[in-house]
């Protein structure tokens, strides 16, 4: 429960404060469960009810409701409405919206079946877990330590998790080291006003949407160097609304041409239904 807390606050802060669309984080907190732990503290049981719960609710969080929730509270600050009767507005829009997706994706994919083109979340998602639980349960089994896993006390558990194994090993050293340039980058950043990189690079590296975006930042930060470097302060202020047009103007190039995909694919679709009556 605390990964997951950590793992949505940190996503909303990011988002609310750095510009990124949106994000997907690589990890998940089954991965560090097993990190802390290890294959035998854990045991089976355990293992599977945290790979299944990740597989709901993390495994691909790209669509989170916490930071468009810290969206909305900072629009309501910016128009001066109160967070409390904002919140109470969200949640009852939430409950509403719940009340209806849940029966209608229900009962579609039921009547109509359900659709096979992401490979990723019809093929891979669902093995996950499972192929870990089995992978577990075979390293026990050879080093006859199964049973004594899965009979385990609470306390014998966390008595288990030491000494430390190979994966806790190497997830201290890894995790350790991702924290230690975190707050390099931390310290040097508040210290110096020269120092080019923000912590926050160590935390999207690698993850999809930094290999999505990266250029697109670049060429902001290009443009915005130029900019303040022959026009100063001023001149970076004068050109936002132009940069703001900018981006309003490719978001509008893509959804012109969605809107030419569902008129082509809606006429093509109505040609093979007249075809076939």
């Amino acid at each position: 429960v605390l990964s997951l807390f950590l793992m949505f606050l940190v996503m909303s802060r990011m988002i609310a404060e750095t510009g990124l669309i949106y994000m997907q984080p690589s990890w998940q907190p089954l991965a560090v469960l097993i990190g802390l732990f290890g294959w035998e503290a854990l045991g089976p049981q355990v293992v599977i009810v945290a790979g299944l719960i990740c597989a709901v609710l993390t495994i691909d969080p790209r669509e989170a409701l916490m930071p468009f929730v810290a969206n909305a509270l900072k629009l309501g600050e910016n128009t001066q409405v109160r967070p409390g009767r904002l919140g109470w507005v969200m949640a009852i829009v939430f409950l509403v919206g719940l009340a209806v997706a849940v029966p209608v994706v229900l009962g579609s994919n039921y009547a109509r079946g359900y659709p096979l083109m992401d490979y990723w979340a019809n093929n891979n998602v669902p093995r996950f877990t499972y192929n870990a639980v089995s992978n577990q349960m075979d390293q026990l089994r050879n080093a006859g330590l199964l049973e004594q896993s899965m009979s385990y006390t609470t306390w014998q558990r966390v008595q288990a998790a030491w000494p430390l194994q190979a994966e806790q090993k190497s997830f201290l050293v890894w995790g350790g080291l991702g924290l230690l340039l975190v707050l390099v980058a931390s310290y040097f950043r508040l210290r110096f006003t020269w120092w080019p990189i923000h912590p926050v690079l160590f935390l999207a590296w690698g993850t999809a949407p930094l290999a999505r975006f990266s250029h697109s930042f670049l060429l902001g930060w290009l443009i915005k160097t130029f900019v303040t470097g022959l026009g100063g302060g001023k001149k970076y202020r004068q050109l936002q609304p132009l940069m703001i047009g900018v981006i309003g103007g490719d978001l509008l190039g893509g959804l012109l041409w969605m809107a030419v995909g569902a008129a082509y694919y809606g006429t093509l679709t109505n040609g093979m239904l007249q075809g076939q009556t």
